[in-house]
């Protein structure tokens, strides 16, 4: 009878341990799985309030001053590594992250010395968003 117990208890011991083993075995596949899953797909995202912006008509060599807005609807904060533009406008822009949901304003000032007709401004940006980059466009006419 006592070999019967010994082998039964040597079984559940074995069983026991292959069960913690196999249990131990899937922590290990689900942490290394929760550590990686959604890695490539937390970004920032940069969305502006439209993709284009009309500002008008100004006269040669005036300057004309905007605020563009735009939200951070991504889940880690928006870092901008950099912002330009043609040379005829200036960007003002915060170099601090911003936040999941916070929004920002890049603030534009266009000077239209040796410009005329319809003009087109790119501006472009380099972020940590999943392209890294993102882009709008500012209208004016200059007369």
């Amino acid at each position: 009878m006592w070999i019967v117990s010994l082998i039964f208890n040597l079984f559940a011991c074995s069983a026991s341990k292959i069960e913690t083993d196999l249990n131990s075995s899937q922590v290990k596949k689900n942490e290394t799985f929760i550590e990686t899953v959604g890695v490539e797909d937390t970004f920032a995202i940069l969305k502006f309030d439209s993709a284009s912006y009309q500002l008008g008509t100004i006269l040669k060599g005036e300057i004309k001053e905007t605020e563009i807005w735009f939200t951070n609807l991504g889940t880690i904060p928006l870092v901008i590594e950099q912002m330009t533009s043609c040379e005829c406008t200036t960007l003002d822009y915060s170099r601090k992250p911003i936040l999941p949901g916070a929004r920002s304003k890049i603030k534009i000032k266009y000077d239209s010395k040796d410009k005329s007709g319809p003009q087109i401004i790119d501006i472009d940006i380099l972020a940590n968003t999943k392209s890294g980059t993102a882009s709008m466009k500012l209208h004016i006419l200059v007369k």
